[in-house]
């Protein structure tokens, strides 16, 4: 798991996390989690792992105003 900050074309920053596949092939895809509206995306990083460990590259956001350490 690894932080990310995605920054926007008007400059703000949105707080990213990274899942990298953990079965050692080498996969370009990378599965994009949506949250629900107000929903942080912690909620899903058991969801992220189990795909990260299935083969997926997976990264989870969050919205605007939904910041990671609120």
């Amino acid at each position: 798991m690894k932080e990310l900050i995605i920054s926007t074309s008007d400059n703000y920053a949105l707080a990213a996390t990274l899942f990298q596949s953990k079965n050692n092939s080498v996969n370009n895809k990378i599965l994009i989690i949506n949250s629900a509206t107000g929903i942080k995306q912690n909620y899903y990083f058991k969801f992220a792992n189990y795909l990260s460990e299935s083969g997926f590259n997976v990264i989870t956001y969050d919205w605007r105003d939904n910041h990671r350490y609120d």
